[in-house]
Formats: structure tokens, C-alpha cells, sequence
């Protein structure tokens, strides 16, 4: 991010200004120079500003079209003025506590504009805008020029071509460590010995995987009408069951349609409890889980991330929901193996007990039919002699 910061000294440095502020929208930023300036500054709001090289956290975003800073990136105009005060377009909020108190309201506005070619023709975006504080309107009044207004202008490209280059290779960057992380995610998953280890592995690294505060995975029991997240006890030591019912939330929403939920600010839906969704505002990324035949077996939930949810993010969580689902599927196919094979020994051990029986019978008969013939055998004699005596 040093070339981001950059871009607020060399204005600074070709103004002459008292002090510049880079103010940044998220929107444009992207993903990348979000989870940057998460690391460098404990970023958690929607807005950044630059002096020097210390990153300002402040509430709101320069695409608010709040102030003199959304006046000027709506309409990509420059803006010079001697006294914002008496401006009606000025906000105090936004256009005054951004920048430290100095003498006299002598400012410059200037959009961070990136333009760029394609097939569509030219486009461009609006990156931010650079707040140039002066002490005195006497250093305003080259800028009021036509000279000193294209200079304003190739300052607000080149800041704009800078944070365009920058969100690029951040973005980079950021989808590397992703890529690494949902790596690390699957192969735990796939060493995850109970549905609850799971749910662990995902409030743990999930949460670093999409940039977000939270992610949690509901498991379903239809029969019972019920879903459950775990719940970490003494870190790891102990792990309960959180049930909540299946419609509840837009999680059951996302169990009902079996489709993936991506919504920027989840209390605007009818459907957002908080108890199941978090108690946060801000967006939610629900994913379903789903076997052969459209079963939904489970829903991984995201929540609380700074900005919005790109189509990187949700084929991540796909990517760690298909686990979810070869996971399920081998628990389930090695659960009727067992019970296959369970119940092949006790058809074995009844054929073993039943074979016994009849042997055991076939032994008595056997017996009595040897002593039968010795028997016999000892009385035709006998009844041999009489007749030769009657003879």
C-alpha cells in the first residue's frame, strides 16, 4: 500500500498544499486493498483517508454523495473553493473532521479518475477523491486558472491510475492467500472426524478465508424440522449443539430454494432473524450443501465482511461446501457398510447357531439309532437259539 500513500505526498508536494487527504471509496477499492488496510491499520469501516503515511479509519464513503467530496466524485468535477463553510454542498462530517483543523477553509477537490480502453470504448472510474487544504485564498487563485486546473486534472488521473494499479496487485495478492487458505480448509476437512469438528474448523478459518467476521455452517435434520451450528466451549475442549428451526432466518430461506443467498444489507429482508443470521447490519452469503437429488444437508453462512461479496468469494465458500458434501456422503455411505456388515455377522451368527442346533439333534438321533441296532443285534441271536432248540 506505500503506493497508495504515495499518492497523497506527491499531491501534497506538487500543490504546496498545507495538507492533502486521499479519501478512498471501498466499492472501488475492492477486496484487496480491504483486507490491506485491514492488516495495516485495524481497518472496520466503510472509508479510508491517507495523510502521509498514516491510515485514518472514518465513517461514511466518498461515493455518499454526502458533501463536497461525493459532489465531486458524482460528477468527477474539480472543485476549488475559499471558505467551505459558506458552501451549501458542504458537510461538516465529511468534508471537515476528515482533515485536521488548520487555518482558514481554503480548499481543493480533486476526483482520482482512472480511465482505461475497451471494446465498449473508453471507460472510467472514480477511485477516491484528493482534499488539498491551503492557509490562505492567495494560494488558490493559480489553481482557478486554466493551467492550473489541467494540472489539477493529470493529479487526479495519475492518483487514479495508481489506486487502478494497486487494487490490481492487491487483488492478486489477495486471491493467493485465499487460494492457500482454501487449501488449508479443505484438507482439514477432510481429517474432520464429526460433523462438529467441522463447524469448528469453519468459525476458526473461514472468517480469514472471505474477509469476513464470521462464518458458521448449519447442519439440517429434516425429520426433525431442525438445523444446528456448533458452538465452542473452553476452545475446543467442549463443543455443543445450537439448534434452531429449519425456515428460521435467511438461512432457512436458502434451505427452502437450495440456491445461493448473496445479500448487501441482510435486515432489509423479511426473512433476517438475529438470532439465526447474527446480530450485525451488513451483508450475508448463504451457500447450500446439497446431495444427489437436491437433498440440502447443510448451509455455510458469511457474515459482517467490509465492502460486498464478489464472485471469488462465493465460489470459494462453493469450493469448501462441495467438501462439506463428499464429506457427508462418505459418512453416510460408510454408515450403511456398517450396518451392512453388522448385520451380515448377525446373519452368520444365526446360520452358526442354527447349523450347531441341527447338528446338535442330528448327534441325538444318531446315537439313539447306534444303541437301537446294538440291541438288536443281541437279541436275534438269542432268538436263533430258542428256535434251534424247539427244532
Amino acid at each position: 500500500m506505500e503506493c497508495v500513500n504515495n499518492v497523497a505526498r506527491r499531491t501534497h508536494e506538487a500543490l504546496g498544499a498545507e495538507q492533502v487527504v486521499l479519501q478512498t471509496d471501498l466499492g472501488a477499492l475492492g477486496d484487496g486493498v480491504i483486507q490491506t488496510l485491514k492488516l495495516l491499520a485495524g481497518f472496520s469501516r466503510s472509508a479510508a483517508n491517507y495523510v502521509g503515511n498514516d491510515i485514518i479509519a472514518a465513517e461514511g464513503s466518498s461515493k455518499d454523495s454526502r458533501g463536497m467530496v461525493g459532489h465531486c466524485c458524482d460528477n468527477e468535477e474539480t472543485i476549488v473553493v475559499s471558505n467551505v463553510e459558506n458552501d451549501r454542498r458542504y458537510d461538516e462530517s465529511i468534508d471537515g473532521n476528515r482533515i485536521q483543523e488548520g487555518q482558514g477553509g481554503c480548499r481543493i477537490f480533486i476526483p482520482a479518475v482512472h480511465k482505461f480502453a475497451t471494446k465498449k470504448g473508453m471507460q472510467k472510474v472514480v477511485y477516491g477523491c484528493l482534499v488539498a487544504e491551503f492557509s490562505d485564498e492567495l494560494s488558490l487563485q493559480f489553481f482557478q486558472t486554466d493551467v492550473g486546473r489541467h494540472i489539477m486534472e493529470l493529479l487526479g488521473s495519475q492518483a487514479g491510475t495508481v489506486l487502478a494499479n494497486s487494487v490490481k496487485f492487491e487483488n492478486a495478492r489477495v486471491c493467493a492467500r485465499q487460494l492457500t487458505m482454501a487449501h488449508t480448509i479443505v484438507e482439514s476437512l477432510v481429517r474432520a472426524d464429526s460433523l462438529e469438528a467441522t463447524g469448528l474448523i469453519l468459525q476458526n478459518h473461514g472468517s480469514r478465508l472471505v474477509g469476513t467476521k464470521s462464518v458458521n455452517i448449519f447442519f439440517l435434520e429434516p425429520k426433525k424440522g431442525q438445523m444446528w451450528r456448533v458452538e465452542d466451549q473452553d476452545y475446543g475442549e467442549r463443543m455443543n449443539r445450537v439448534y434452531h428451526p429449519i425456515a428460521s432466518g435467511i438461512t432457512g430461506e436458502c434451505v427452502r430454494k437450495g440456491k445461493t443467498i448473496n445479500l448487501e444489507d441482510c435486515t432489509e429482508n423479511d426473512n433476517y432473524r438475529a438470532d439465526t443470521d447474527g446480530q450485525h447490519s451488513g451483508n450475508i452469503l448463504c451457500v447450500p450443501a446439497q446431495l444427489e437429488g437436491d437433498e440440502i444437508v447443510a448451509v455455510i453462512t458469511a457474515s459482517g465482511k467490509i465492502g460486498r461479496f464478489t464472485k471469488n468469494d462465493v465460489h470459494l465458500i462453493e469450493l469448501v461446501a462441495r467438501q462439506v458434501e463428499n464429506m457427508i456422503q462418505e459418512n453416510r455411505l460408510r454408515s450403511v457398510a456398517v450396518t451392512m456388515m453388522n448385520a451380515s455377522n448377525s446373519a452368520r451368527t444365526v446360520a452358526t447357531d442354527l447349523m450347531a442346533t441341527r447338528a446338535g439333534r442330528g448327534g441325538d438321533r444318531l446315537r439313539q439309532h447306534s444303541a437301537g441296532e446294538n440291541g438288536t443285534s443281541q437279541k436275534y441271536p438269542a432268538s436263533r437259539s430258542m428256535l434251534s432248540l424247539h427244532r
